[in-house]
């Protein structure tokens, strides 16, 4: 089975840092710099996770407003909510993936600080949010979580607001097992408030995090295998009667990934990626590219934006598509593909309708750099295959009811 996700770090790479210390320490403090050079930035600052990340940054900055798509993970408006901030959901565009523009504008004041979320990669309209900002006294920081070497005109996206953060999850472009995750900021004032704040509220793992969570990294490693991820994908998933694991509601509550730090042996695994990002970006592209060529222009199927300028590098390749979604993924499994869902269970307000619905329609295609290009031709061309198939079916069904 072609599974949904791989990560980039090797067996070696774990070898390695079950013998790295847990604290920060010298790899840790060249990380910092390696990434706030990679982003342009003053400042990088190392933190467990993306949403630990975004929870330290609103905290710091303190208003009283934090603003987001409708349409985005919910550990956006959990972190919002944790660092006393009021989430407003603004519903996305109607066929896009990201803030209506004209619904920001009605809702932004002083007491506001937005975050532009670079949507699977795909850069937000940061000028204008930047322009927006300046007028309404707001403050803009980048959700850059999925966008690790994304650009906009020859510069990495996550400095060009107040701050960005950048997630190194097992979903992302770049990984730390499990999790991990880096604040740029050009304002050191901010850089200090946010380090204070670590100070008080986070600690290094413990060593039980650090085998619990090598023990996934192994885990990872293992699902690599096409016969050993089946297996899992029916013991996880189908007999389970669940395509994913998010459960609905908001669930505002701490944890190890906003109480813990980036230990030393987690910054060793990300500087091996980071050795070879050019390859890992390049592949994305690529695979962005191809399944755009394959799947245009196709019935029933909705891309994701294109990537005309060769900039971006993006961490899924979602589309929408217009038959049932389940019905769909049934199909692509028993034809050895698997499909992911994008945010499934949103924290937005019911009258976010486009959101909501952007959530029931859109699927993953496998996407990561080891996907060669005849498996990503075999999942696209599943994909044709399975829509085509259930919207037969719902034709004849739809047909049948109505003589």
């Amino acid at each position: 089975m072609i599974p949904r996700v791989r990560v980039n770090y090797r067996f070696a790479d774990v070898a390695r840092a079950l013998v790295a210390p847990s604290r920060e320490g010298a790899k840790s403090r060249t990380l910092e710099r390696r990434v706030a050079d990679f982003a342009g930035a003053r400042e990088a600052i190392l933190t467990a996770s993306g949403r630990g990340g975004l929870y330290l940054v609103l905290k710091a900055i303190g208003r009283a407003k934090a603003v987001m798509p409708a349409y985005t993970c919910k550990a956006v408006a959990e972190a919002a909510i944790l660092a006393g901030c009021e989430p407003v959901h603004i519903d996305i565009e109607g066929d896009g993936y990201d803030m209506s523009m004209a619904h920001l504008e009605l809702r932004v004041d002083a007491d506001c600080v937005i975050v532009a979320t670079h949507q699977y990669g795909a850069p937000a309209p940061i000028r204008r949010l930047q322009r927006l900002c300046n007028e309404r006294g707001a403050v803009l920081i980048e959700d850059a979580a999925a966008a690790f070497g994304s650009c906009v005109d020859g510069r990495q996206v996550g400095a060009a607001g107040r701050a960005g953060v950048f997630s190194f999850d097992s979903t992302k472009t770049i990984h730390a097992p499990l999790k991990g995750g880096a604040i740029v900021t050009n304002d050191p004032g901010l850089a200090g408030r946010v380090r204070a704040l670590m100070a008080d509220e986070t600690s290094p793992p413990s060593i039980a995090d650090k085998f619990r969570w090598l023990g996934g990294a192994l885990a990872y490693q293992a699902l690599a295998n096409p016969v050993v991820y089946r297996a899992f994908h029916h013991a996880w998933f189908a007999a389970r009667g669940r395509r994913y694991s998010e459960t609905p509601g908001l669930d505002p509550r701490k944890t190890a990934f906003h109480s813990r730090r980036l230990a030393d042996w987690q910054a060793g695994i990300v500087f091996s990626q980071l050795d070879r990002f050019d390859e890992i970006r390049d592949r994305r592209r690529a695979l962005y590219s191809l399944y755009h060529k394959a799947l245009k222009g196709a019935p029933g199927i909705q891309l994701p934006p294109e990537d005309r300028s060769g900039e971006w590098c993006c961490t899924r390749f979602a589309v929408r598509i217009d038959v049932g979604r389940d019905a769909v993924a049934d199909r692509m499994a028993a034809a050895g593909v698997d499909l992911a869902y994008s945010f499934a269970e949103i924290g937005a307000p019911a009258d976010c309708v486009n959101a909501h619905r952007l959530a029931r329609g859109v699927v993953n295609m496998p996407f990561y750099p080891q996907l060669s290009d005849a498996a990503a031709r075999r999942a696209a061309d599943a994909l044709l295959q399975a829509v085509e198939d259930v919207a037969a079916l719902d034709g004849a069904q739809h047909g049948q009811g109505t003589v």
